[in-house]
């Protein structure tokens, strides 16, 4: 009661201020805007476009984003209100996004979600993101939708220049057979035409497998007759547990070239398997396990890149390796691991 009364002295004290000065009050210009246009706030359901957004350096337009979002200091207290199979509408009506991003094939789209988007005022950007292409024609389809298109020109020559960059440091090197492995297993793995593959392309690489799905498992059998000289297997946030998975499997493949050879690498950087902004940065991932192999009598430390930030360089420190026991055949295995999930640094791991 108190506060509308309030209110209402203070509506009456204005109103006689307005009448009192209404002669001398200046004229407004007829060409002056009744609003503002409204700002674009975004709820994303894509990781791929969150990471876009943030690469473009318009993280402040996320009002909220996917439950699978991976850390990033620009997202990591948004709250969480879906992903690819569910959407929380209480929570994205509570919100009011104006746009909400998502990334369904056209057959694919949940049932009646155009029509709740449409009965809350938001409107839909859909993009299936599956190659490196999609990846960077995206940034300027954002920035067109969120009104920002020289941030994404920008965002889209810093991405050009860095991929340039790298393929002026790869030149004409050999380009080794290589097997790109998603999960510990070891047999789930990545086809041609996938953004992976365009990035081992990218890095100075040849996709060992040559035919088949975008994204497929293969047997024991077939992995022996692809038979890579290279082996990148991609753990994003992958546990200590999954990590010696992983070593395991690859210990009872003895037989495969990249074995013998020590050249299984493991990446863990928890953005890896985005095909978004991180894009160049994996692509020098990959061209450093490539191209610039630590010697057998060392080892090695990859400065891991801080999440939300695209433009540092790969770099490698040796240091003394740690040998078990006489190991007549040596075999390296290598892991990137983010910061968030050790004190500092990945380390290159040494398995028996």
């Amino acid at each position: 009661m108190i506060q509308r009364l309030i209110i209402a002295a203070g509506g009456i004290f204005a109103l006689l201020c307005c009448i009192s000065c209404e002669k001398s009050a200046p004229p407004v210009a007829d060409s002056a805007p009744a609003t503002q246009p409204r700002r674009i706030t975004v709820a994303s359901l894509s990781p791929a476009a969150t990471d876009l957004i943030v690469g473009m350096g318009l993280a402040d337009r996320l009002i909220a984003v996917s439950n699978y979002e991976p850390p990033r200091a620009e997202t990591d207290k948004l709250p969480r209100v879906g992903d690819y199979r569910t959407a929380d509408w209480e929570r994205i009506g509570r919100l009011k996004p104006t746009l909400i991003i998502t990334q369904y094939r056209d057959d694919k789209m949940p049932e009646g979600f155009r029509e709740r988007c449409a009965s809350l005022g938001i409107s839909i950007f859909n993009r299936k993101i599956d190659s490196l292409d999609d990846a960077f024609n995206t940034i300027a389809e954002l920035g067109a939708v969120l009104g920002e298109p020289e941030k994404a020109a920008a965002a889209q020559e810093r991405w050009r220049q860095r991929m340039s960059a790298l393929a002026a440091r790869v030149g004409d090197r050999p380009r080794p057979r290589t097997l790109l492995v998603v999960g510990e297993s070891g047999l789930s793995v990545a086809g041609p035409g996938t953004f992976l593959d365009n990035l081992l392309t990218a890095a100075g690489g040849h996709n060992a497998l040559t035919g088949g799905p975008d994204y497929s498992t293969i047997d024991r059998e077939k992995l022996s007759a692809i038979d890579p000289e290279v082996i990148i297997q991609l753990l994003p946030g992958a546990s200590p547990q999954q990590i010696e998975q992983a070593d395991a499997f690859w210990r009872s493949m003895p037989q495969l070239a990249a074995v013998k050879s020590g050249r299984v690498y493991k990446i863990t950087d928890p953005d890896v398997l985005l095909p978004g902004f991180n894009c160049p940065r994996t692509a020098e991932r990959f061209a450093e396990i490539l191209h610039a192999r630590a010697p057998a009598s060392s080892r090695a430390f990859l400065e891991p890149r801080r999440h939300g930030g695209h433009e540092e360089e790969v770099k490698l420190l040796p240091t003394a390796v740690r040998r078990r026991g006489d190991m007549a055949d040596e075999r390296v295995f290598v892991s990137f691991v983010p910061s968030w999930f050790t004190s500092s640094v990945a380390t290159l791991e040494q398995s028996a």
